[in-house]
């Protein structure tokens, strides 16, 4: 039986919240049916627990891979024979002129990122004001999916508050075949947010409550004892 093919798409830069979502997803995947994969810009420390499940790393930026930025010779040259670097002309853009222009390159990066392996879904694990659906959308992704981590307040400085910014939260909502929002408060935000209709809304979230190792909240000392180790006495 072929086993179907799981991408996702996590761009955190150090262990967190999304991180720990990401690895109790993996390490709950029946590998019988499911084969995943990561898919990441860069290197980061955090991969080494993903590998840990078993599951493929894919970059864009691989390590000593001369064709992505940062990797490739040391440009011709040495201490004694400098090389010759002319000045670059920065040009200051408008704002919005600034935005659009970034944001269609980080769409076309990830659009290059999605396309180095095939999936049957890709999983986005950060949805938002992100080009990460649109991106897997271009590439031709199956399906896409995401997961609604934070509600609408989370741009706590405000610095994503333009229409722009709006726009992206719309496209990038409309890309995914579905999402996954941790709570009810959540799911009903992005709805509003994103001016989905009632009838849209119940086909496009699913809330799923992120769950608990019970394990680890099992008792490991008695009462008395974790009292007599804080100097509490009886």
């Amino acid at each position: 039986m072929r086993k179907y093919v799981i991408g996702y798409y996590d761009d955190s830069k150090s262990p967190g919240g999304t991180t720990r979502y990401l690895l109790t997803l993996l390490s709950g995947l029946d590998r019988d049916e499911f084969q995943p994969i990561l898919f990441a810009l860069e290197d980061r420390a955090w991969h080494k627990d993903v590998a840990a499940l078993g599951a493929k790393i894919v970059l864009l930026k691989e390590p000593n891979d001369p064709t992505t930025v940062g990797g490739g010779p040391a440009p011709v040259g040495s201490p004694e024979e400098p090389v010759n670097i002319a000045p670059q002309h920065r040009i200051k853009l408008p704002k919005k002129v600034a935005w659009t222009l970034g944001t269609a390159r980080e769409t076309s990066t990830l659009r290059r990122l999605f396309s180095k392996h095939a999936v049957d879904l890709l999983h986005s694990n950060n949805a938002g004001a992100e080009p990460a659906p649109i991106a897997a959308r271009i590439s031709r992704v199956p399906r896409v999916l995401a997961t609604l981590h934070v509600d609408t307040s989370y741009d706590l400085e405000n610095l994503r508050n333009s229409w722009t910014d709006r726009l992206l939260e719309m496209a990038s909502m409309r890309a995914q075949h579905h999402s996954i929002a941790v709570s009810h408060a959540t799911a009903r935000a992005w709805i509003r947010r994103c001016m989905f209709s009632s009838r849209k809304a119940a086909d496009a979230i699913t809330v799923i409550h992120n769950g608990v190792d019970v394990a680890k909240l099992k008792r490991t000392q008695s009462i008395q004892a974790a009292k007599a180790n804080r100097g509490w006495g009886n």
